[in-house]
């Protein structure tokens, strides 16, 4: 729809606000075309996308489709644009500005425990542009205490932990999450595995 507003002074205090409101024809969708998805794969965009071709052209539909779309949080800009086709048809146009796709950290810090301790990681949330979560974290110490007992010192010379972990948050293009992790933390001369 089109809507018009006029505003009449009626005084000199008042005024008739009329809004004109003209309804225009009811439009099907042609074509839904993605642009700027140089990483994320084209089936990971549209199985958030909730309009179709052929489809009655709404707005809350398209304006959910944004919402989901940015709560990826893949993307740094996404711009919806309608093209008119013809009188009866529009093409809907998604312009996408992507994020960049993974991080990585260090740490290093010293304990009174461990001594130095310090490791690394990444964390890639669109993993090769598939919409899969891969992340690895390792971190180790390195004591060289005096202060310990001779019974204890062996146990204490390591510290080191190591994780890993997989989500794939649409198994088979479906709404099924499926994920996996593991994890192993070594101190002194025992292991802990998860």
């Amino acid at each position: 729809s089109q809507i018009i507003p006029s505003f009449i002074p009626i005084a000199k205090d008042s005024l008739d606000i009329n809004f004109d409101i003209n309804e225009k024809s009811i439009v099907k969708i042609n074509k839904i075309i993605i642009k700027g998805n140089d990483t994320t794969k084209e089936n990971v965009i549209r199985r958030d996308i909730d309009i179709f071709p052929n489809q009655i052209f709404s707005q809350s539909d398209l304006m959910e489709s944004y919402r989901r779309l940015a709560m990826l949080n893949y993307f740094e800009s996404i711009v919806p644009d309608i093209k008119p086709i013809n009188e009866e048809e529009v093409d809907v146009i998604f312009e996408l500005v992507e994020k960049g796709s993974g991080q990585l950290n260090f740490t290093a810090g010293y304990s009174g425990l461990y001594g130095f301790t310090g490791g690394g990681g990444f964390n890639f949330p669109n993993f090769l542009g598939t919409g899969q979560n891969v992340s690895l974290n390792y971190q180790r110490g390195i004591s060289n205490q005096q202060s310990v007992t001779p019974q204890n010192q062996d146990a204490m010379k390591s510290n080191q932990t190591f994780s890993i972990s997989y989500t794939e948050p649409r198994l088979f293009d479906t709404s099924n999450l499926i994920g996996i992790s593991a994890s192993y933390q070594e101190q002194g001369q025992n292991s802990i595995y998860g």
